[in-house]
């Protein structure tokens, strides 16, 4: 069953598909902002706008053709357009790497450059776990202005994460009339908790000026403010939310859509009205209608709670199973990654217990939960396929999620990692075509399911025979017999139970028959012809490396560049989430492999059998696998049950903390935790044993 196959996550944990909510630098940005349509700078708005509901692309572009357009006048150049258009990049399209790497290397050239200091900030401070010492000195002291009130915006901001004392800014040499300034005044009000007449007034005027950036200044419906003025600014709120509610502009109407979560009111025709102004507009992070709108990848949740949801989940009994998982429910939130990783969970004890009606409503709440990950619409699609019920809902919730696939993400992939990208984002949308023609073939719409599952053929890898068999029942169905005889051979040749579905191998044998007494005749029969169909092995010369040597100026490949890096340096002490809580690498002592891995990736699925054979062979060393992805495996299933591996947790934040460009990543440590030797990619057999030996000569 093809469920989910992710490349590149996300998502945001959550491709996060999940939409990844963009928070932390994005209000620096709001504030800088100061309502640019209010200032009369509307590119600006629109661009920070686009970020907000999930278009950071077209947010990157504006925000671009603003800065280059003004690149010979500073006046334009201002920090508000340069921050928002570093936040898309960073935040949004996952560029944070090389941005970092490219401001860095123009700040060694123009060290006391204000601009430069701050953007790399920005760019650092977008890390799930900022740097606090590198961006310490690049914002402390002040810069000049206009960068100033950036940089203490962003230190106010990682003052609790980094342990800094907040220095408020002095204000008293900027025009008190500056939009920015103006709404800072606005936000420092709020944050004081009371608010005075004057304030109020103040509030009153910005809504009414600015209907489409009602929620900037802040929540005054909080139940810790106080005030005289508080009933009158909250009264100016609602009565501006309400204006801009008649309106037919959309920033308008998502700013009517925050205020309305603040109040409690009911979203749902605020945003469907978005969904007739904008489609496609993703949510900022409130409650949708379960419509097939594509959302980008979501921040992962907390690891812990999909721990004890897969915990839950992998109890024997099924029935055991759901009563584990339903003792969770309270803790699981309504929506996103979390939500949908408890009901497909839960979908799939169902049909452990033969309950597929249950299961299917099951796989729809795990898409509704979260609309934007591409596992749950694929999931959902080929259950209501199997069950030939909701299909319709199924059929569009595929779609999207095919016309909008996962992006190349450089957080999640390293800045080299296009080849592995495209290898399994091509896998990844051919198992989703797969689903979508088989949806297709049950809708009886046989030419779209024919051209579908022929293109996901097509960008697959190797064979599958799950694929061949779903296009050969298509094509009996149009009456091409000879079409059909070589997709059903192939299919049931390479079919393994384990995978395919037994219901669709036995659908195929039946089919089959037929077309092979009409066409084809062999000794030994209809099963020594489909044995001789099983496509002969290719050898490949050489190992395949993920990713290909890119720009090796030296010839000297990835291995010996990653070596170079690496070999005789300290390796950091990863705090890691493990089956048994948190840890850290110094916590497993001894020599030590240490391979970051995905599920995902296929030289990873390939090389872990070898490394748990080395571990268990040797009763000196220890191999720790880190799993990337958005939420940690099951172990269970993938170490085997070896006492000498450890299966740990660091997520896609961890290739960006030690600059990784890609999966798999493996790493000799010796007691000391000094790396002997290093490899990204592929290895030759034998490498590490070699390296162990060597390494340990006297």
């Amino acid at each position: 069953m093809w469920v989910e196959c992710r490349v590149l996550q996300p998502r945001v944990q959550g491709h996060n598909p999940r939409r990844r909510r963009m928070v932390g630098v994005w209000g620096l940005v709001a504030l800088l902002l100061g309502g640019p349509a209010w200032a009369g700078d509307d590119v600006l708005w629109r661009a920070r706008y686009a970020l907000e509901t999930g278009d950071p692309e077209l947010a990157a572009e504006t925000t671009a053709r603003w800065l280059n357009d003004a690149w010979t006048g500073a006046d334009r150049r201002r920090p508000e357009a340069v921050m928002l258009h570093l936040d898309a990049r960073t935040r949004g399209l996952g560029e944070g790497p090389q941005l970092a790497r490219a401001l860095e290397a123009r700040l060694a050239e123009q060290p006391d450059s204000p601009e430069l200091r701050v953007s790399l900030a920005v760019v650092l401070a977008a890390d799930p776990e900022p740097d606090c010492d590198r961006i310490d000195p690049l914002t402390h002291p002040a810069p000049p202005r206009p960068w100033a009130l950036g940089a203490a915006s962003l230190r106010a901001q990682l003052a609790p994460r980094c342990g800094w004392s907040e220095e408020p800014l002095d204000l008293a040499d900027y025009p008190k009339d500056a939009p920015d300034i103006v709404l800072l005044r606005l936000q420092r009000g709020l944050s004081r908790g009371v608010i005075d007449q004057a304030l109020a007034y103040a509030l009153d005027d910005f809504y009414r000026a600015n209907p489409a950036a009602l929620a900037l200044p802040g929540d005054p419906f909080r139940s810790s403010l106080s005030g005289p003025g508080l009933s009158i600014a909250r009264l100016a709120l609602e009565s501006a939310a309400q204006r801009a509610e008649a309106s037919n502009d959309p920033m308008a109407l998502y700013g009517a859509l925050q205020v309305a979560r603040w109040k409690g009111w009911d979203e749902r025709p605020l945003a469907r009205r978005l969904d007739v102004l904008q489609p496609g507009w993703t949510d900022g992070g409130g409650a949708g209608d379960g419509t097939a709108t594509w959302m980008p990848p979501r921040v992962p949740v907390d690891p812990e709670l999909l721990r004890r949801i897969h915990d839950a989940s992998r109890k024997a009994e099924p029935v055991v199973a759901v009563r584990a998982l339903k003792s969770l429910e309270k803790d699981v939130p309504e929506r996103g990654p979390a939500a949908a990783e408890w009901h497909a969970r839960m979908a799939e004890a169902m049909e452990r217990q033969g309950r597929d009606g249950r299961a299917l409503g099951e796989w729809e709440a795990a898409w509704a939960a979260d609309p934007g990950d591409s596992g749950r619409a694929n999931g959902f699609a080929w259950a209501a396929a199997g069950a030939e019920r909701r299909m319709e809902p199924a059929l569009a919730a595929i779609t999207a999620a095919i016309n909008h696939p996962t992006p190349f993400s450089v957080r999640e992939a390293g800045a080299d990692g296009w080849v592995v990208h495209r290898d399994w984002s091509g896998q990844e949308l051919a198992m989703m075509r797969d689903t979508r023609g088989w949806l297709l073939f049950r809708l009886g719409r046989l030419y779209e399911a024919r051209d579908e599952l022929r293109h996901a053929l097509l960008l697959m890898r190797s064979d599958s025979g799950t694929m061949h068999m779903h296009l050969g029942l298509v094509l009996a169905e149009l009456g091409d017999p000879r079409g059909a005889l070589f997709h059903l051979g192939r299919g049931l040749a390479i079919a393994d139970p384990e995978w395919d579905e037994l219901s669709l191998i036995a659908d195929a044998m039946m089919v089959l028959e037929p077309l092979w007494i009409a066409q084809r005749w062999q000794p030994g029969g209809m099963e020594a012809w489909i044995a001789a169909q099983r496509p002969a092995p290719v050898e490949r010369l050489a190992p395949l490396t993920f990713p290909l040597d890119v720009g090796a100026a030296d010839g000297a490949g990835v291995r010996e560049i990653l070596a170079a890096t690496w070999v005789g340096t300290p390796f950091p002490d990863l705090e890691l989430l493990t089956t048994g809580g948190r840890g850290t690498l110094s916590g497993i002592g001894g020599w030590r492999v240490v391979d970051f891995w995905a599920s995902w990736c296929g030289p990873c699925v390939e090389g872990l059998p070898a490394l748990l054979a080395l571990a268990n062979s040797r009763d000196d060393l220890r191999v720790v696998v880190v799993s990337v992805e958005d939420a940690p495996p099951d172990w269970d299933r993938w170490l085997e049950g070896s006492a000498s591996a450890v299966g740990t947790w660091g997520g896609p934040a961890v290739l960006d903390r030690l600059d990784l460009p890609g999966v798999p990543a493996t790493f000799l440590l010796n007691p000391q935790g000094e790396v002997v030797d290093a490899r990204l990619g592929a290895a030759p057999e034998g490498w590490l044993t070699t390296a162990l030996d060597e390494a340990r000569k006297p």
